[in-house]
């Protein structure tokens, strides 16, 4: 399932049922990009599944400034603190701020939930890993 803010707030994908201690993923992007950071959501449904997580439920704020509202990260954290993810998955705290402080603070409002967040190690580290799993 994939929540994403458009431009207008339109959104793309159902809110459906949230499974109690699932896996979560955040993407960020600004400007808009038209392709969906599908790089990024690639890696991160990648990494999940070499974790042996569930498929992440993936939050993207699409077009949307660190400084501005980001809808779906705060869907996100109210989700968490109700208990529906207990892992969220990142490709970068990044996503969450540029600036490391804010960022920072934004995984502690996870953490203090009880969510782990897990941010994506390197391409390099990534592909170590899947040579090392293919050996």
């Amino acid at each position: 399932m994939i929540h994403e803010s458009l431009p207008g707030g339109d959104r793309r994908g159902g809110p459906g049922g949230v499974p109690a201690g699932g896996t979560a993923a955040y993407l960020r992007c600004q400007p808009m990009d038209p392709w969906g950071m599908e790089a990024h959501r690639w890696a991160v449904l990648e990494y999940a599944e070499q974790l042996g997580l569930p498929r992440p439920t993936v939050f993207f704020d699409n077009g949307c400034p660190a400084r501005g509202l980001l809808p779906r990260l705060e869907q996100l954290l109210a989700q968490v603190a109700g208990g529906g993810y207990h892992t969220v998955l990142l490709p970068g705290r990044f996503v969450l701020s540029l600036d490391d402080r804010t960022a920072a603070d934004l995984v502690r409002r996870f953490e203090e939930h009880g969510c782990r967040v897990l941010e994506l190690p390197s391409r390099r580290a990534r592909r170590q890993l899947a040579v090392a799993e293919a050996a």
